[in-house]
């Protein structure tokens, strides 16, 4: 609450209440992040087989996840797949992975 604001007990038990739900949602958000980049880290190795690139996570926009593919590897349909699966199995939360 601002300093010196006055209001009521009801008012503030609800600005706690959203204040607790939005941190939550915050968290969770930071988790599912954490996971993104660490099974990218996970995939990253298996691209030097295919001549080579990186993973670049672009953004996130809401249940859909942009990657970009850099390198050979952003030409070989196994790798594209690859990819798309191994992140819509390790988050379901994800609903679409569109490769850039």
């Amino acid at each position: 609450m601002p300093h010196g604001a006055t209001y009521s007990f009801s008012a503030a038990t609800n600005w706690l209440q959203n204040h607790s739900q939005q941190q939550q949602m915050l968290q969770q958000c930071s988790n599912q992040l954490v996971l993104l980049l660490q099974v990218l880290g996970e995939i990253r190795p298996y691209l030097v087989g295919t001549g080579g690139g990186e993973l670049i996570l672009d953004s996130i926009d809401g249940p859909i996840v942009k990657i970009k593919i850099t390198g050979p590897a952003a030409n070989v349909m196994t790798v594209r797949v690859a990819v798309t699966q191994k992140l819509r199995e390790k988050i379901p939360l994800i609903a679409a992975v569109q490769l850039l």
